[in-house]
C-alpha cells in the first residue's frame, strides 16, 4: 500500500513538473528565442530554463523507475521478502534517486539582468552573482564557462536554453 502511494505521488510530482516546465514555457517561447537574438539591455530580464527534450527524457527514466517499482511491489504481495528481492530493490531505489535529482537539476532557472545573474531550483535559491566580477567565458559543445574575481567558476548547464547565447553577450561584455 505505501508503495502505490509513493508511486502515485511520485507520478503526481512529475506531472506537475512536465505541466508546469512544459506546458508554460510555449506561452513565450517564440519571444524567448527572439530575445537570444538581440543582445542583453539595461532594464531587461532573460529568463534560462531546461530545454523540452531533456524533461522527455526524465520523463522516461521515471517512467522505467516506475515500472520496476511495479513489479516489486507485485513481487512483494506475491509473499517474496526483502531478501529475494534486494537486486530489485536496488535498481528501483537507484532509478529513483536519479530521477529525482535529475528533477531538481532540470527545475533550474537562471535570470539573467543587466547586473546579475542568480539562479534557483525547486530546493531554493543556489547562487546570485554580479555580472560586473566577470573575468573570462570560455565555452564547448556543450557547456559555458563564467570565470568571477575570485577564482569562482560557474559551469552552465548543457540542458539550459540560451546558454551559448549568454556566454556570447559575457564575452562581448568582457573585451569592452
Amino acid at each position: 500500500m505505501i508503495i502505490r502511494i509513493a508511486l502515485a505521488v511520485l507520478f503526481l510530482f512529475l506531472c506537475w513538473l512536465v505541466w508546469r516546465n512544459l506546458g508554460a514555457r510555449a506561452r513565450f517561447r517564440a519571444d524567448q528565442r527572439k530575445a537570444w537574438d538581440e543582445p542583453l539591455r539595461e532594464g531587461s530580464a532573460v529568463i534560462l530554463s531546461a530545454a523540452p527534450s531533456a524533461w522527455w527524457w526524465l520523463l522516461a527514466l521515471a517512467a522505467v523507475a516506475a515500472l520496476v517499482g511495479r513489479s516489486l511491489f507485485e513481487r512483494m504481495a506475491a509473499g517474496e521478502g526483502v531478501g529475494p528481492t534486494f537486486w530489485h530493490w536496488i535498481i528501483f531505489l537507484g532509478l529513483a534517486g536519479v530521477a529525482a535529482r535529475r528533477a531538481v537539476q532540470l527545475s533550474e532557472r537562471v535570470t539573467v539582468t543587466w547586473d546579475r545573474i542568480a539562479s534557483r531550483n525547486i530546493l531554493g535559491p543556489r547562487y546570485a552573482l554580479p555580472l560586473k566580477d566577470v573575468t573570462g567565458v570560455t565555452e564547448d559543445d556543450r557547456t559555458a564557462l563564467i570565470a568571477f574575481r575570485g577564482g569562482r567558476v560557474l559551469e552552465l548547464s548543457p540542458w539550459l536554453e540560451g546558454r551559448f547565447w549568454l556566454a556570447r553577450e559575457l564575452r562581448a561584455r568582457v573585451a569592452r
